[in-house]
């Protein structure tokens, strides 16, 4: 090691690999093995059971994780699609054009009109909302087609070809599959 000794960081020397924000600023150090748990029960969806067989934890303390940390609430939020909350956006704002259209104008103008006011907000806040999450869905594609053209380009010339073969491999081995993963996770 060139007579320098290597220096573990804090985290390292204790076992601490990932840190997540939670709440007013304050920070939740998760060790090595929360760490990964934490990524089989958020990110990859596993079981609470599979997670204990993989860490060889009892599956009691996978749960007492997933209840200090609140990763019921990441993991749900995590896997909801664009179109799902999309779809309730919209069947949130058909309820409050009923709603709007029961608004008695002849009888009680004071109160259509605060009521009017207020599902108005709502309606507007509900389609702001909406479109904005179709423009990040429509961003997607529009990155996996830069990504798709990006290797018909490097496919339509040879000398692209030949100097950078491997890279050429890489994309075509795992485009398709991130294609198809993308395509599941926003339908």
């Amino acid at each position: 090691m060139n007579g320098k000794a290597h220096k573990k960081s804090l985290s390292e020397a204790i076992g601490i690999r990932s840190v997540r924000k939670r709440g007013r600023g304050s920070a939740t150090a998760y060790t090595a093995e929360q760490a990964q748990a934490h990524d089989l029960y958020v990110a990859q969806n596993k079981l609470q059971k599979d997670i204990a067989a993989i860490l060889g934890r009892s599956q009691s303390q996978i749960s007492q994780w997933v209840n200090k940390f609140e990763w019921d609430a990441e993991r749900e939020a995590r896997h909801l699609s664009p179109i799902t909350i999309h779809t309730e956006i919209m069947r949130n704002n058909a309820e409050i054009v009923k709603q709007l259209k029961t608004l008695d104008w002849a009888n009680e103008p004071d109160v259509a009109k605060k009521s009017y006011v207020v599902l108005m907000d709502a309606l507007s806040k509900g389609n702001a909302v909406a479109g904005s999450m179709m423009k990040q869905y429509d961003s997607l594609g529009g990155i996996l087609l830069a990504m798709e053209e990006f290797i018909k380009w490097l496919e339509a010339n040879e000398t692209r070809k030949k100097s950078h073969p491997e890279l050429l491999t890489i994309l075509e081995i795992y485009l398709p599959g991130f294609s198809r993963a993308m395509a599941e996770k926003y339908a």
